[in-house]
């Protein structure tokens, strides 16, 4: 028997606008460093091979677990380098 994803109704734009002024300035402190952006550039090359190999492929289930893996591979060292950062004071 296949399983359902039920996403329930969420009204995103207030929240996100919360957000708008902090990842602002976040991303304008995060994306100064070029090997940050280094870092992001490679994060979402690999996510939109992913991508592309996954509705090639018509496998989306494994894909999904797939870039979740590579999310947390990527995404764990540059949160890690930002706290190193934010804890030295740059």
């Amino acid at each position: 028997m296949a399983a359902s994803l039920v996403i329930p109704s969420i009204n995103f734009p207030p929240l996100l606008n919360t957000f708008a002024g902090l990842a602002l300035v976040m991303g304008e402190r995060y994306f100064a460093r070029p090997e940050f952006r280094q870092h992001s550039r490679a994060f979402y090359t690999a996510l939109d091979r992913l991508a592309d190999a996954a509705a090639e492929s018509h496998k989306a289930a494994g894909a999904l677990s797939r870039a979740e893996t590579l999310t947390r591979r990527l995404v764990q060292p540059s949160l890690a380098s930002w706290r190193r950062r934010q804890s030295t004071g740059e």
